[in-house]
C-alpha cells in the first residue's frame, strides 16, 4: 500500500515535537494543519506588522476528529478570553470568613490585570478603519522575510511498510492527494460561478460560510448566553493612550499565487481566483480549505518518498493573555455561563492555544513514482498539509512549492473554563 497521512504525521511531530519551545511543565501538542496555510505577500498590503503577526494567529484551533489534524474556527481568541472579564469570585461557603476574603481579593486583583493587560495591548488599526487588535508577537520576528537567515534544511524519507495490512489504516488517511477541481465540479459546490456577472470576494465568502458545520460558521453561541450581568466588553470602550500605526510590513517574499506553466485557467477558474485574491488572509483560509475538502481525494501506490524543505519554528507570545487567571487562580465563575462551556470549540470556546507554528518553504516532493501515481499528480494541489503548486513530474519526478507556507501548529492544552459554574 502507498503512504499515508499517519505515514507524514509521525516523523514530522517527532522532531518538530522536541524543536518546538513552550513552558514548562505545559501540556503541548503538534499538529498538522489538513492543508497549508500559503503566505503571500499581496495578504499584508496595507497592514503594519503588527497586525499581521496578530491576525494570523488569533483563530481559534480545534483538534479535528482524525486527531492528527488542527481545523480553525471563524472566532478569534480575544473575543473568547474577554468573557472573563465578567466573571466573579467562587467561593466555598463552608471556608471561614478570612479564607473568604483571601480568595474574593485574590480573584478580583488577578481580574483587573487582565482588564489592564487587554487593554494595554489594544492597537488601533493602521488602515483607516476604526477597530482594534490585540498585539501578539511573533519570534523570529523576520521569519516571513526572504533574506531571513532564521531558516534551517531539513529532509525526511517517508517509508510505508508493504507489510501492513491495509484494513488498519482508514480509507481517509489513506488519500493523502487532493487534485484541482474541474470547472464543473466548482460550479457545483459554489454555484454563484455559473453566472455571468462577477462575484464579489464578500459573496464568495458568505457563500462558502453557509455551507460549513455551524460551530465553524457561526460560533458564536457563548456570547448569545443570557448572562444575569452584563458582561464588560473591551471592544467597546477601549482606552489606547497613543494610537500606534507600527512600521509598514516590508516583504519581499516570492509571490505565491504566480501563474503555473502547465495549469490554464478557464473562465470559472479566472472568477473565482479574482474573487479569492480579494479576501483577507484568514478569509482565505476559510475558502481555501472548504474546496480542498470539496476536492476529489485520491490515494498513492508508491510507498517511498522524500521530503525537503527548509523550515521556521514561529513562538507566539500574547502579553494580554494572563496564564495566572486560567491556570492558577481558578476561584471564579462567570454568571449565565457553565463549567467548561469557554473551553468547547463545538460552540466557539477555546480547549487549546496556538503557542507556536511551523512554517515551511522550498518544498520539495520526490519518489521512483508508480505510473498510475504519475497521472494523478499532473493535477495535485495538495500532498498531505503541504500546498503544491508546481507539478514537475514528467521532467524532474518532483511536487514542489517555493513560497511559505505553515503546516502544523504546536497546542497547549487548556485548562476547563470557566472552573466553576453557578445559577
Amino acid at each position: 500500500m502507498g503512504i499515508t497521512l499517519e505515514s507524514i504525521y509521525k516523523p514530522v511531530n517527532d522532531f518538530f515535537l522536541n524543536t518546538f519551545k513552550s513552558d514548562e511543565g505545559a501540556p503541548v501538542e503538534f499538529r498538522l494543519q489538513q492543508f497549508g496555510t500559503v503566505i503571500s505577500e499581496e495578504d499584508f498590503e496595507g497592514l503594519s506588522n503588527e497586525e499581521m503577526s496578530s491576525d494570523l494567529v488569533n483563530e481559534i484551533p480545534y483538534v479535528e476528529d482524525n486527531g492528527l489534524n488542527v481545523g480553525f474556527l471563524s472566532n478569534n481568541i480575544d473575543s473568547v478570553y474577554e468573557l472573563i472579564l465578567g466573571a466573579q469570585p467562587f467561593v466555598d461557603e463552608s471556608l471561614s470568613h478570612d479564607e473568604k476574603e483571601v480568595i474574593h481579593n485574590n480573584v478580583m486583583r488577578t481580574l483587573a490585570q487582565v482588564g489592564r493587560d487587554l487593554e494595554s495591548f489594544s492597537l488601533v488599526r493602521g488602515n483607516g478603519i476604526t477597530d482594534f487588535f490585540r498585539l501578539t508577537n511573533l519570534s523570529p520576528s523576520n521569519w516571513f522575510e526572504s533574506d531571513s537567515k532564521v531558516w534551517e534544511k531539513r529532509e525526511f524519507e517517508i517509508k510505508e511498510p508493504k507489510s501492513i495490512v491495509e484494513s488498519e489504516k482508514s480509507n481517509t488517511n489513506q488519500k493523502i492527494l487532493k487534485v484541482r477541481m474541474t470547472d464543473a465540479q466548482l460550479i457545483n459546490v459554489l454555484p454563484m460561478l455559473e453566472d455571468s456577472k462577477k462575484v464579489k470576494p464578500l459573496e464568495l465568502k458568505m457563500q462558502v460560510l453557509k455551507m460549513q458545520p455551524a460551530f465553524i460558521a457561526n460560533p458564536i453561541m457563548i456570547n448569545k448566553v443570557h448572562t444575569s450581568k452584563p458582561i464588560r466588553r473591551i471592544r467597546d470602550h477601549r482606552k489606547v493612550q497613543k494610537p500606534v500605526l507600527a512600521r509598514r510590513v516590508n516583504m519581499t517574499l516570492k509571490p505565491t499565487h504566480k501563474k503555473i506553466s502547465n495549469v490554464k485557467r478557464t473562465a470559472v477558474g479566472l472568477k473565482f481566483s479574482q474573487a479569492f485574491h480579494g479576501l483577507r488572509l484568514n478569509e482565505k483560509i476559510l475558502v481555501k480549505d472548504f474546496i480542498k475538502k470539496e476536492s476529489p481525494s485520491k490515494a498513492i501506490k508508491t510507498n517511498d518518498i522524500n521530503i525537503s524543505f527548509e523550515f521556521c519554528v514561529v513562538n507566539i507570545r500574547r502579553k494580554w493573555f494572563n496564564e495566572v487567571i486560567c491556570n492558577i487562580n481558578r476561584s471564579w465563575y462567570i454568571p449565565g455561563i457553565p463549567k467548561g462551556a469557554l473551553s468547547n470549540p463545538k460552540i466557539g470556546g477555546l480547549s487549546h492555544l496556538p503557542v507556536a507554528f511551523l512554517a515551511v518553504k522550498n518544498l520539495n516532493i520526490t519518489a521512483n513514482w508508480d505510473n498510475l501515481d504519475k497521472k494523478e499528480l499532473e493535477n495535485v494541489v495538495s500532498f498531505g498539509p503541504f500546498d503544491i503548486n508546481n507539478q514537475n513530474i514528467k521532467e524532474k519526478g518532483s511536487l514542489s512549492h517555493d513560497g511559505i507556507q505553515i503546516i502544523g501548529w504546536m497546542l497547549q492544552k487548556l485548562p476547563e473554563l470557566p472552573p466553576h459554574g453557578k445559577n
